[in-house]
C-alpha cells in the first residue's frame, strides 16, 4: 500500500536521535527541605527526568517521594558506556575541583564562589557556568547563564484563613555567630532562629505569617521564604554581606537595617516578590530549554571527537562498577528514594501486537541501540498505527533535524490518535507558539482543556496566546470560554474548621445556598460584548455569557469559603494578579470587578492596567464598597492625593485589606482626575447592594 506520510526521511549515520540523549550526573546532598540549594538540585533533576533527559544523582541516598530524583545504579553505567553516551556533571558551587575528572562539567553556581566552604571553584575555560542569580556572579554586569528553578510549592506560602498579627521580631543565624551581632540595635523581644532547633518548613513559613520583620547578616534561602510569606528582611551589614542582596533579582521587601522608616515601605512592596516568584515557573521552562540544548550540544560533540573512548568518567565507573561486583545482591532502597525505572515488558496477556512493538521500541530507545529504536517507529507509522506514541517520537526526531514541518505533520496525526489529550496536543501546541499561530494554539490546547483538572502546561499557552493577539475573533472566543467551562477537581478534603455536631434529638437543618442576585445594569452594558472579571466568586456570579474568570490564586481560603456559602467554588480561567495581566492592548470589550479594587494599594495603577486591556470603545464595570454600608464606616476616606502618592510608589501590594475606602463621590472624583469618560453610576449597586457601581467607557487615542 502507498503510505501517505513524508518518507524517505532517514536516519543519517551522525543524526542527533531525540533519544539519543546525554544522561546527568548530579553531585547533590540529601532532599532537606530548609535548604534552598539542595532542594534546587532535586528540582532540577526532576525537571530533566520530566522532560526526557535521563538524570542521575551520584552521591545521594535521600529524595523527595514526589521528585522523579533517580539515584545513579551500576546499570545505568553500564547502559552508558555501552551507548557511547558522555554524561553531563553537574556540580554545585560547593564543588571546587572535577572530582569526577569529567569532561563536559557544569558549574551551577547556587551562591557565590567559596561562600560556604571558603574554597574558590577552580573553574575551566571548557566549563559550563550557570547561576542560580546574577549576585552571586563575580562581574553581574557581565551576560550570564541563569538557571532559576521554583524550589517550593507557591502554595505553601499563602497566608492562613485567619491570618495572625503580625507583631513578632525574628533574627536569622546560620554562618554568622551570636557574638557578632550587636543586640543593642535590635528589638529586645526578638525571637531567634537557627540550626539548633531545627523546625520544619512548614513551621517557619508559619513564623513567618507572625512576623512583621526577619533581620539577617547573611544571605540565605531563608530570606527567600520570608518574603514570599509576606514578612520583610532587614540585613545587617557582616563579615559575609557588604552589599544588600536580591530577592527574586530586585530589593522589594528588603532593606538595610537602619534604613528611616525601612518596615513601613517594605509592607507596600514585599507582595511583589511572590508575583514575580511565581512567574519565574515559566521563566525557569525556557531556562531549562537553553540548558538542555547548550549540554546536549557539548555532549554530542564530545562523542563525536573520540567516539571510541570511555565515555563515562574513570571514578564514576570505579566507583559504581567495582561496587556491583562486590555486591552482586542488589541493596535495599533508602525509604523516600527514588531510582531510574527499570523497563518491564507488559503482561502478555494485556498488550497488543502493537503495544508490545512500541515498547520493544522504547526499550532499544533506552538501551541505546537508536537504529532498531528508529526502525521499529518507522514500522509502525507505516502501518498506520493508532497508538500516538510512534508518531510523536517521529516528530521529535523530525524537529531535531530542524524539519519543523515534517514534526508539525507527525504531532498532528499523533493528536489524531491520542486519547485523552495530553502531551502531543501540548508540543503541537508549542511549535505553533513559535510560529505565533495563536489562535491554532488555543484550538489545539482545546480538548486537553475541556479534560477534568489542571493543565498548567496548556493553561500557560493559553496565557502566552492572550498576551499576544490584539482580540480573539468571536469562534475562538467562544471555544476558549466553553473550554474553560471544564469540570471541577474535587474539592480539597482539608477542614479548616471543625463544627461540633448537633446532637441526636435536635438535628440541626442545613443552611439555604447563598447566592447573590445578578446584576441587570451589568446584563445590560456587558451581554453583548466579550471580557473578562477579576476575582469572582460562585457566591456572587454575573453569569454574562462571554466571560473569562481571572484571579492570582486556583485555590485558596476563599475558595472554601464560596463552598461553605454555595457549595461550589467559581473556576478560574486565567491565573494573574488583578494588576498585571497577561492581555494584548485594546484586545478585551470590558473588564469586570466586585468587590476586588479596594485590594490594591496603588488604585490608580489597577485602574491604568484594566485601561490598557480594554479596546477602544470598551468598558470598565466596577462595584466598590461604599464606607457607610460596610465593614468600613468607622475608617477615615481615602483621599485623591494620598492615592496620587501611592501611584507614584508604583506598589503592586494586593492583599486580603481594604486599601481603599471611598464614598460615591470619592469614585467620581478619581475617574475625572484621570480625564476618563464616566457613562453611568448606580449610587447603590444592583448587586449586593452594600457598595456603588460605575461604568467607565475606554477612549484611547486614535491614529492620525
Amino acid at each position: 500500500m502507498t503510505s501517505r506520510f513524508p518518507w524517505p526521511f532517514h536516519m543519517p549515520d551522525d543524526f542527533p536521535f531525540v533519544s539519543e540523549r546525554a544522561p546527568y550526573y548530579i553531585f547533590g546532598a540529601d532532599y532537606r527541605e530548609n535548604s534552598s540549594g539542595v532542594v534546587s538540585l532535586h528540582v532540577l533533576c526532576d525537571a530533566l527526568n520530566r522532560r526526557g533527559y535521563p538524570a542521575y544523582f551520584t552521591n545521594v541516598s535521600e529524595t523527595h517521594p514526589n521528585l522523579d530524583a533517580r539515584l545513579l545504579q551500576a546499570r545505568d553505567v553500564e547502559r552508558h558506556e555501552r551507548a557511547g553516551l558522555p554524561p553531563v556533571v553537574v556540580y554545585p558551587e560547593i564543588v571546587s575541583e572535577n572530582p569526577y575528572d569529567a569532561d563536559i562539567v557544569v558549574r551551577w553556581m547556587l551562591n557565590r564562589s567559596g561562600a560556604l566552604t571558603g574554597r574558590p571553584v577552580q573553574f575551566r575555560n571548557e566549563d559550563i557556568v550557570y547561576h542560580y542569580s546574577r549576585e552571586f556572579a563575580d562581574d553581574p554586569e557581565q551576560p550570564l547563564s541563569l538557571l532559576t528553578p521554583v524550589s517550593h510549592d507557591p502554595r505553601l506560602f499563602l497566608p492562613p484563613e485567619s491570618p495572625p498579627p503580625r507583631s513578632r521580631s525574628l533574627l536569622y543565624l546560620g554562618r554568622i555567630r551570636r557574638e557578632e551581632i550587636d543586640f543593642s540595635r535590635l528589638p529586645a523581644d526578638i525571637e531567634i532562629i537557627d540550626n539548633h532547633a531545627p523546625v520544619s518548613l512548614s513551621e517557619l513559613i508559619a513564623r513567618f505569617h507572625s512576623a512583621k520583620v526577619l533581620y539577617s547578616a547573611e544571605r540565605s534561602g531563608t530570606c527567600l521564604c520570608a518574603v514570599l510569606a509576606g514578612c520583610p528582611v532587614l540585613y545587617i551589614p557582616s563579615r559575609l554581606l557588604d552589599e544588600l542582596p536580591e530577592i527574586e533579582f530586585s530589593h522589594d521587601g528588603v532593606a538595610w537595617y537602619d534604613e528611616p522608616g525601612a518596615c513601613e515601605r517594605l509592607s507596600q512592596t514585599v507582595g511583589k516578590v511572590f508575583q514575580n516568584w511565581v512567574a519565574q515557573v515559566g521563566i525557569f521552562e525556557q531556562q531549562l530549554t537553553a540548558f538542555i540544548e547548550r549540554t546536549q550540544a557539548a555532549a554530542l560533540a564530545r562523542k563525536r571527537q573520540a567516539p571510541g573512548d570511555k565515555v563515562v568518567p574513570r571514578p564514576i565507573r570505579e566507583q559504581f562498577l567495582a561496587s556491583a561486583s562486590a555486591q552482586p545482591v542488589e541493596t535495599p532502597r533508602t525509604p523516600g528514594a527514588s531510582r531510574a525505572p527499570a523497563y518491564q515488558p507488559p503482561p502478555p496477556a494485556i498488550p497488543s501486537d502493537e503495544d508490545i512493538l512500541l515498547q520493544e521500541g522504547l526499550a532499544k530507545q533506552e538501551a541505546g541501540d537508536l537504529e532498531t529504536a528508529f526502525a521499529i517507529f518507522q514500522e509502525l507509522v507505516t502501518a498506520e498505527t493508532t497508538l500516538w506514541r510512534p508518531y510523536a517520537e517521529i516528530a521529535r526526531i523530525a524537529l531535531a533535524q530542524g524539519e519543523k514541518g515534517i514534526a508539525r505533520e507527525f504531532l498532528e496525526l499523533a493528536c489524531e490518535r491520542e486519547e485523552p489529550a495530553g502531551e502531543a496536543h501540548v508540543e503541537l501546541a508549542r511549535l505553533q507558539a513559535a510560529e505565533q499561530e495563536y489562535e491554532k494554539v488555543l484550538a489545539t490546547v482545546s480538548p486537553v482543556l475541556r479534560a477534568s483538572g489542571e493543565h498548567f502546561p496548556a493553561l500557560e499557552l493559553v496565557r502566552q496566546a492572550l498576551g499576544a493577539l490584539p482580540a480573539l475573533p468571536a469562534i475562538a472566543w467562544a471555544r476558549l470560554v466553553t473550554d474553560m467551562r471544564r469540570p471541577l477537581p474535587p474539592a480539597p478534603t482539608t477542614v479548616y474548621h471543625e463544627v461540633p455536631e448537633a446532637p441526636a434529638n435536635e438535628p440541626e437543618p442545613a443552611a439555604a445556598p447563598l447566592r447573590f442576585p445578578e446584576s441587570n445594569m451589568a446584563h445590560r452594558y456587558l451581554d453583548s460584548l466579550r471580557g473578562i472579571e477579576i476575582g469572582p466568586s460562585s457566591h456572587n456570579a454575573f453569569n454574562l455569557p462571554d466571560c473569562l474568570f481571572v484571579d492570582k490564586w486556583a485555590e485558596s481560603r476563599y475558595t472554601e469559603e464560596q463552598r461553605e456559602l454555595c457549595g461550589t467554588a467559581q473556576r478560574i480561567d486565567v491565573l494573574a494578579a488583578g494588576n498585571t495581566l497577561p492581555f494584548a492592548d485594546g484586545s478585551l470589550d470590558y473588564v469586570l470587578t466586585s468587590h476586588v479594587l479596594e485590594h490594591f494599594h496603588d488604585t490608580i495603577g489597577a485602574l491604568k492596567e484594566w485601561y490598557r486591556v480594554v479596546r477602544d470603545g470598551g468598558l470598565i464595570f466596577t462595584i466598590f464598597p461604599h464606607k457607610e454600608r460596610t465593614f468600613d464606616k468607622d475608617r477615615p476616606r481615602t483621599t485623591l492625593s494620598e492615592l496620587i502618592e501611592r501611584h507614584a510608589a508604583g506598589s503592586l501590594d494586593a492583599s486580603d485589606g481594604h486599601h481603599t475606602v471611598w464614598v460615591t463621590e470619592d469614585a467620581v472624583e478619581l475617574v475625572e482626575h484621570l480625564g476618563w469618560k464616566l457613562v453611568e453610576v448606580m449610587d447603590v449597586d444592583d448587586k449586593v447592594g452594600n457598595g456603588f457601581a460605575f461604568v467607565i467607557q475606554v477612549e484611547k487615542p486614535r491614529a492620525a
